[in-house]
């Protein structure tokens, strides 16, 4: 089952990093949802290690609000505790829902 589960988590984590690859665009912001914190940290060290600009939402510091003044492209990644006062009017931005099935 974990085998099955990692296989998964990389092709979705290819996806993402193909979808930014191709629509990040210069001073344009991504919000990237999922529900579990442990794949939420995977995800944003990935995009780290793939050279994006990735703040790891956290209710308790700053980095978010960072995300949302910064005229920077960047990708917020956040957990089930962005679910609410998560502010995301203005700019440009796109959200892109990790958990949802492919088809």
């Amino acid at each position: 089952m974990f085998i099955k589960s990692n296989i998964l988590f990389e092709k979705r984590c290819l996806a993402l990093i193909r979808f930014l690859t191709r629509n990040l665009v210069a001073r344009e912001k991504v919000l990237v949802f999922v529900s579990d914190t442990k794949t939420a940290d995977g995800i944003h060290s990935r995009l780290q290690h793939n050279g994006f600009h990735s703040i790891r939402h956290n209710p308790n510091d700053e980095g978010w609000r960072i995300f949302n003044t910064s005229s920077s492209s960047a990708v917020l990644v956040c957990d089930e505790r962005a679910e609410e006062g998560l502010n995301i009017q203005g700019d440009r931005k796109q959200i892109f829902h990790f958990d949802l099935p492919f088809n």
